[in-house]
């Protein structure tokens, strides 16, 4: 059994006053039979369309207006089926979003039609089939429990759907049999703290052609991802589609008259009224202790026909009462925070909580090492000239405006604008109570107190910052449950506070703390927001010993760890594959580790579940480290240095991890006063230098730990997900200290460009591979054909089938130290011509050039890039890439919406070349040297062409009185054969030898066990 969360925008619920007061019933749709079943080829074109019932006028989702999309459904059915038909028109069908590839992924995530079935009407279980225009299908049974939402993919109907695809609209076409949907599901609880053995399945209606004015629960709803995100159904839903009691109604009219017709009708809005009425009874009965005990009067809401509560406590709205989350559907009641007694604030205050390094003994160690070591002396200098700065400014207040968010992914932006509003005030705090801390100086301490009083107001008064209603509303609660226990354990002792404001400060800790607890509880998602929530849900229970809610807390950490490393991958890799979203996850468990090392004396850092650790995952970090001590912008990741990540020196101190200190190039001098490293940790060489990354699938070349090292990064492997880019065979490359080809689609995902870029981005195009007509690849995985690496040679190869009916295989062959060769291959399946572009982006100036020779310069190094068969190459373009980070560098945008420009430091256009040629031929070749070199200003003389012999394909390289040969026996060429090239033969697969004063010195072999030069055999290493 699979559980997914679909993360479309769909399930964000609305605010409270997000619906009007009064709505119309559900709407009300009539079949009839058709005497000739529709072929369903995803045309529409039958006859039986012509008189089917036609459901029209969607509405768009959490509003009262029309979606005007011009999306209709038709439905129709006979003995056997019932028959959906969907048009979807859209203006911009040739930029749909279809990644998905595989049946019941997400498919919510692109343009794609969602059908709801629910037989019985006991708007507890119903069916779900999505599928996207081309014709991926995802279809559950879904089980309502105590208002939550569970999913069930193990259930696989019979039926049949077909899609097309038109310049103005695509279509969706469905049968669907009634046999299909007789079979019930056993399906175990996914939740722990219900039976293990607890089973239910669905009580079904007999098929409805045998009883004509048989009804069923439907809806027909629209994910549109081009309009952006416009999310439309027949049946008008408040807050998400995953809402039983907002379906319309289906009925299977039959040979019933219009009367007959009228008359089930009004059965099935009584019958739904009734269902409402008792759920919202139930609601009602569940919230009068808690009003009973805190004063507290119920305020109806209607929301399609459903009550939401809100209490009210002497005219001030408390916390929600029900608070939902996205991803899930989920719909629980909050719990009103019970006040602690006397006896229990009393505990809470009675010792400052012994946190990482903030007890006494931390902050004389702190004191000793100001006055005795230079480089933490000029950290304290730099803060305290920081807090005197604070000290002398007014804390800048930020309005309801800035709080606004949306599901769009501008609005999101606008709210990251508003969260750094609340993140000043919070530097403000941390680093004036540090200061207080270490100087004993009591303006400090008011100062921060201001600005955390100022923080505990936003959070009161802002719904943002309130509940859970909004899947992005919850991330700064989670960032304040730990940064809030920082501020009380600064300062508790500062003689600032009164016991009143010391009782404030714990009970704001203590409300952030249950609205993390909450999502703890109630999404099965995972990820980073799920890390953020979990760990420092678990670190606060650390931090506050004498918390009631402390036992609860740490049950709910240890029993979704499980689940949370379930993601860690066993290359110590994240499963969305992108560097960024692994650290910011990692930063967070790796928090809670440290945590409970330094409190409880546990190891928690190196424990594994299920084969995976922490450990794993840190060394992953170090292991894609590139010779900046950068991670690799793959994906959608930024370019920052390892040393930027705090929680890295945290696991340094800890575990003396000098290997992080030399990968991250990290400088001890310069680390700020939270996180320094102990003086006896010095840096060391990792174990390894190249290594293959299989589950992440990204292959490392790299000769050595110095900042100069020669480093290719290969993206051969999944498509990433969520963060994914087409990317498939990209690769970056840094070479004398230099990052010289760089990956153009870095931080989409996060909206920090304009929607050109966005777009731009995650394309082809904006990668190192090769592009196909013009088009980007699809989603696929590649696949890896071989990984070797020797004493002084590294070779990767691996293919893909992104573009239909082409095969794209790129092999990598670098000698250690020198230069970087590139093959592509690529073979045509179909017998059509196609036009071909080799792809590179390169960070430097761009000099003299032409078809076989391109010369780049920066900081006085030098890039040569040599095709090997300059006249195979129909021209030679150069162009200007998007805005990309070259410099990995943590900057401020510029722009007032949170978005980079050019003019922002390190952030700029790189150009990038294109190689094109077009053929008909079924296979061609490029061949492309990367020679990097010290002396920009001087290239070497280097000399390369192609060779063809037998079956394989090579390169013959000239440089510095040196000849290179390499061969390679061409993708699904005849493995029996012997592969001669450039005076050599060899039963292998890929070959490799150096001549010099034409003898031999370097040979290897891989994937056979001879060469031969001139009929003598050759000395060579050998890789079967």
């Amino acid at each position: 059994m699979t559980l997914k969360a679909c993360l479309g925008g769909v399930l964000l619920a609305a605010a409270l006053a997000g619906c009007t007061t009064k709505t119309p019933g559900p709407p009300f749709l009539a079949a009839t039979p058709c005497a000739t079943p529709p072929v369903v080829d995803g045309m529409l074109d039958d006859e039986c369309w012509r008189d089917a019932a036609v459901a029209a006028d969607f509405s768009l989702l959490r509003e009262d207006g029309p979606a005007g999309n011009g999306t209709t459904v038709r439905v129709t059915y006979d003995d056997t089926c019932v028959y959906f038909g969907f048009t979807c028109p859209d203006h911009r069908a040739g930029e749909l979003v279809t990644r998905e590839t595989e049946h019941d992924a997400a498919v919510c995530r692109d343009d794609c039609i969602d059908l709801f079935l629910d037989l019985s009407r006991d708007y507890k279980n119903y069916f779900h089939f999505i599928v996207s225009p081309r014709g991926v299908t995802s279809d559950s049974s879904v089980e309502l429990v105590d208002d939550f939402v569970d999913i069930y993919y193990d259930w696989e109907p019979a039926y049949r759907v077909r899609t097309s695809v038109t310049a103005d609209a695509w279509f969706a076409e469905f049968a669907v049999p009634f046999s299909s949907l007789m079979t019930g599901v056993a399906r175990p609880s996914v939740f722990a703290d219900r039976k293990e053995n607890e089973r239910s399945a669905f009580s079904l209606l007999a098929p409805p052609a045998s009883d004509p004015g048989t009804v069923w629960n439907v809806n027909f709803c629209r994910r549109k991802r081009t309009d952006p995100d416009a999310l439309s159904s027949w049946s008008p839903c408040c807050d998400s589609f995953y809402s039983p009691y907002q379906f319309g109604h289906l009925l299977f009219a039959g040979s019933l008259s219009r009367s007959g017709i009228s008359n089930a009708r009004e059965r099935a809005e009584e019958a739904r009224a009734g269902a409402v009425a008792e759920k919202n009874r139930v609601e009602r009965a569940r919230l009068a202790p808690i009003l009973a005990e805190i004063g507290g009067e119920w305020r109806d809401v209607h929301r399609r026909g459903l009550f939401q509560g809100s209490v009210s406590t002497n005219g001030k709205l408390r916390i929600p009462n029900y608070a939902r989350l996205t991803g899930q559907g989920r719909v629980v009641l909050d719990e009103v925070i019970p006040p602690l007694s006397g006896e229990a604030v009393e505990k809470i205050l009675a010792r400052r909580t012994p946190r990482l390094a903030f007890d006494e003994e931390s902050l004389e160690e702190l004191r000793r090492r100001i006055e005795s070591d230079a480089p933490v002396r000029e950290q304290w200098k730099r803060l305290e000239e920081e807090a005197d700065g604070l000290l002398a400014g007014p804390l800048r207040d930020f309005t309801p405006n800035e709080m606004q968010q949306d599901r769009n992914c501008v609005p999101r932006e606008q709210a990251k604008s508003a969260a750094a509003g609340y993140g000043r005030l919070s530097s403000v705090r941390t680093k004036c109570a540090l200061a207080h801390a270490i100087s004993g100086r009591r303006e400090y301490a008011e100062k921060a107190w201001e600005a955390q009083s100022r923080l505990i107001e936003h959070f009161e008064r802002y719904q943002v910052f309130r509940s859970a209603d909004n899947w992005y509303s919850i991330w700064d609660p989670s960032y304040e449950v730990v940064s809030s226990t920082l501020a009380y354990d600064l300062l508790a002792g500062s003689g600032v506070l009164s016991r009143e404001e010391k009782v404030r400060l714990v009970e704001f800790i203590r409300r952030l703390g249950y609205r993390v607890d909450y999502c703890v509880r109630h999404s099965e998602m995972v990820g980073n927001h799920q890390y953020m929530w979990t760990a420092n849900l678990g670190r606060m229970a650390l931090y506050f010993p004498e918390f009631p809610e402390r036992e609860r807390w740490l049950a709910d950490v240890e029993r979704r760890m499980p689940m949370l490393y379930a993601d860690i991958l066993q290359d110590g890799g994240q499963v969305e594959r992108s560097p960024g979203h692994h650290t910011f996850g990692l930063s967070f468990l790796v928090g809670y580790a440290i945590t409970r090392k330094r409190l409880l004396g546990e190891d928690v850092f190196s424990r594994e579940i299920d084969g995976k650790s922490l450990g794993m995952a840190v060394s992953w970090m170090a292991k894609i480290a590139t010779p900046l001590g950068e991670q690799p912008a793959v994906n959608d990741s930024k370019r920052p240095r390892l040393g930027k990540y705090f929680f890295l020196l945290d696991v340094i101190d800890a575990f003396g991890r000098g290997d992080l200190l030399r990968a991250g190039k990290i400088d001890t001098s310069g680390l700020p006063l939270l996180h320094l490293v102990s003086e006896t940790i010095r840096p060391a060489d990792p174990a390894f230098t190249s290594v293959l990354l299989p589950d992440t699938g990204f292959a490392v070349m790299r000769d050595g730990w110095d900042a100069d090292s020669k480093y290719l990064l290969f993206d051969y492997g999944p498509h990433g997900a969520w963060h994914g880019h087409y990317d498939k065979m990209s690769f970056v490359l840094y070479a004398d200290g230099v990052g010289w080809v760089l990956d153009a689609g870095s931080s989409p995902h996060y909206c920090v460009y304009t929607e050109e870029h966005n777009r731009w981005h995650k394309q082809t195009v904006a990668h190192n591979t090769v592009l196909v007509d013009g088009k980007s690849q699809e989603a696929v995985t590649g696949t890896l054909r071989r990984w070797e690496t020797g004493e002084d040679f590294d070779l990767v190869s691996a293919s893909h089938d992104g573009y239909p009916g082409i095969i794209h295989t790129r092999t990598i062959f670098h000698p250690r130290g020198e230069y970087f060769l590139v093959h592509d291959h690529l073979r045509a399946r179909d017998g059509e011509p196609h036009r071909y572009r080799w792809l590179l982006h390169v960070n430097g100036r761009l000099g003299a050039h032409d078809r076989e020779s391109i010369a780049f310069t920066r900081n006085g190094r030098g890039l040569l890039v040599l095709p090997a068969d300059p006249e195979s190459i129909d021209s030679l373009t150069v162009e200007q890439g998007l805005c990309i980070d070259t410099t990995g560098k943590r900057t401020t945008p510029a722009r007032s919406d949170g978005r980079w420009t050019p003019g922002d430091p390190g952030w700029a256009y790189i150009p990038y070349i294109g190689l094109s040629k077009t053929t008909g031929a079924a296979e061609t070749d490029y061949l492309v040297v990367l020679f990097p070199h010290r002396d920009g200003a001087k290239p070497p003389a280097v000399e390369v062409a192609k060779l063809l012999g037998g079956v394989g394909t090579g390169v013959r390289i000239r440089h510095g009185g040196l000849e290179d040969v390499y061969g390679e026996r061409r993708p699904g060429a005849d493995r029996t054969a012997e592969l001669p090239l450039g005076g050599f033969r060899t039963d292998g697969d890929f070959f490799f030898a150096r001549i010099e004063r034409g003898n031999v010195t370097r040979a290897v072999v891989v994937g056979g066990t001879r060469l031969i030069r001139d009929g003598k055999p050759v000395k060579a290493r050998t890789y079967e």
